[in-house]
């Protein structure tokens, strides 16, 4: 079959969409097989991950993400921002305040307009859990702030979830060690049952945090929404920032601020790529 997508990133934290408004083309049995096959980066399209947009009775769309391994996500901050305008876009909604439903529960987004009249986009992403159970975390150690020895090195560790799991490690700038190696070797880690995304960060200054985030399913990304957002929530029960502040990633930077509830919200923009067909067999 001929399944047409549309390609959008979020600080190059690419992924391919299939909108499901009208009719979704495959079946959802066969969306972890298809974000294999068209994430590819050589042989296929080359994306982090797929995202269906579909239908909601209770949001203005639900959104369910697939990693480029197949593996099925809870939530994802860059792709968020991607669905909001996508919606927008298309006018399956006029409203510029909404919510979109996601496997880690319903997230309200705004749509802003900048000077030059483009879209950036709030993102509500909500409180973040810090309780072992909702991570979910089964090590000993209470997982706001511990230390974790990983090939001789002994880093200083901050585990959450914003709706998926975080491992938080504060290091030096520039990173004196192998991401990879060290991001892979956590996600094996046994107390961390659902594996989890790393975050590699480094404070700057109260305003200005630096990361890199090996995810789950996906590897070294040139952005991380979710990722960010426990990295502020880090800081911030660290007292490491302020309210406000700037995350720097390799694909560009988001805005973060804290509102009164303690709910954290992420700004940032959302790109169209290209739109195309894949024979899908």
């Amino acid at each position: 079959m001929i399944l047409h997508f549309t390609k959008w990133h979020g600080l190059g934290n690419d992924y391919i969409f299939f909108d499901g408004f009208d009719r979704l083309q495959f079946s959802l049995q066969d969306a972890p097989r298809l974000a294999i096959e068209i994430c590819r980066r050589h042989r296929g399209v080359g994306a982090d991950g797929i995202v269906l947009v579909l239908p909601d009775s209770t949001c203005e769309a639900l959104m369910k993400i697939y990693n480029a391994d197949g593996t099925e996500a809870e939530i994802c901050g860059n792709a968020l921002r991607c669905v909001a305008k996508m919606l927008w876009k298309k006018k399956y909604t006029l409203k510029k305040h909404f919510t979109i439903n996601t496997l880690a529960g319903i997230i309200p987004v705004k749509l802003l307009h900048d000077p030059n009249g483009n879209h950036r986009i709030d993102v509500s992403m909500g409180k973040p859990r810090w309780k072992a159970d909702e991570i979910p975390f089964t090590g000993k150690n209470d997982p706001r702030q511990m230390l974790l020895d990983i090939d001789e090195i002994t880093f200083d560790v901050t585990c959450l979830s914003v709706g998926n799991p975080h491992c938080i490690l504060f290091c030096s700038d520039p990173i004196p060690f192998d991401m990879i190696n060290i991001g892979t070797h956590i996600q094996s880690l046994t107390c961390f049952p659902n594996s989890v995304n790393v975050g590699f960060c480094r404070v700057q200054n109260r305003q200005e945090i630096n990361l890199t985030v090996f995810e789950r399913g996906s590897g070294l990304t040139q952005a991380c929404g979710s990722g960010a957002t426990a990295a502020f929530a880090a800081c911030r029960q660290r007292n490491l920032v302020e309210k406000e502040a700037k995350i720097r990633m390799p694909g560009g930077s988001l805005d973060f601020y804290e509102a009164a509830d303690g709910s954290i919200h992420m700004i940032g923009e959302a790109t169209e790529v290209f739109s195309g067909n894949w024979l899908f067999i």
